[in-house]
């Protein structure tokens, strides 16, 4: 099953926003010629000619670029509801085949920046189905330390690799989206609790499963006079550390402590959100009650 017309778009529109979080300049046009190119047409209008309007089933869309010194820069595109988890083997396959054999090889950064936004206020976004065909949203400010485990930032994955000397050998830049049946609308994808993306992207390129990442959050505490705990979990969802618990504080007060600690993993707001969700979602679910958000 391809994409639909109106997914590409979407992609096309992901490679374009993304661009300034990655420092680079940028183009839409462009971003929806190279799709056309890598789904096997001449150019977007033969694609937007090409392509269904629609496609009544979940997928999911995986775009990898591999840049090698001194090669040219290779893009990859694999669609498919497997294709997040299948595209590092793509890279692996194509490094084994540039004489790069990357067993052993080991993970410099790995890192999703965050989204570059002009001064502009970020929201947490959350969608209310009522009745059939009536859907809303209702939006909540977020403080610019906040760290929201919604899925609609679409930062990629940028990960360097060395050899086993340490000398640095290539750079993946990996964008994962998965689209709902019937919908155009993309969402982030973010693995699964079990295997973290992390681990099965390192592990399938490398051959070596890499120790769980690691990252601080805020979660409800049992003392009611210090409400909130900050812990060190890992991406598995292991509580790793008991920090200390806080008093009730203004809401940019509690994140701007929450970030004093992340910063020292050197952690986007991104990556603390990925590496910290599954335990948050776990404290959530013992307190019967929603994320701290």
């Amino acid at each position: 099953m391809s994409l639909s017309r109106k997914q590409v778009l979407e992609l096309a529109k992901i490679l374009h926003s993304t661009a300034k979080a990655l420092g680079q300049s940028s183009k839409l046009s462009a971003h929806q010629e190279k799709l056309s190119h890598l789904l096997g047409f001449g150019h977007w209008n033969a694609a937007s000619a090409g392509l269904p309007e629609t496609i009544p089933e979940e997928t999911a869309a995986a775009i990898a670029l591999v840049e090698i010194p001194g090669r040219t820069p290779m893009t990859f595109l694999a669609h498919g509801r497997a294709a997040p988890w299948n595209m590092p083997l793509v890279v692996r396959d194509y490094l084994i085949a540039q004489s790069l054999n990357p067993d052993g090889f080991g993970v410099t950064s790995y890192t999703r920046p965050a989204p570059v936004v002009a001064q502009k206020p970020r929201f947490l976004t959350i969608g209310f189905s009522s009745a059939f065909g009536e859907y809303t949203e209702h939006r909540e400010p977020l403080d610019p330390d906040d760290i929201s485990y919604c899925h609609q930032n679409h930062t990629p994955i940028v990960v360097t690799f060395a050899d086993q000397a340490g000398n640095f050998s290539f750079k993946l830049t990996l964008w994962l989206v998965t689209f709902y049946a019937l919908s155009d609308s993309p969402i982030y994808f973010n693995g699964a609790s079990h295997k973290p993306m992390y681990n099965s992207i390192v592990e399938t390129i490398t051959g070596v499963e890499p120790v769980n990442r690691k990252g601080y959050c805020l979660v409800n505490s049992d003392d009611a006079r210090n409400p909130h705990a900050l812990i060190k979990c890992d991406e598995q969802g292991r509580e790793i550390e008991h920090i200390r618990n806080l008093p009730p504080l203004p809401e940019s007060e509690l994140w701007a402590e929450l970030k004093a600690y992340n910063d020292q993993l050197n952690l986007s707001l991104t990556d603390a959100a990925e590496i910290t969700q599954t335990t948050v979602y776990k404290y959530a679910e013992y307190a019967g009650g929603e994320t701290f958000d």
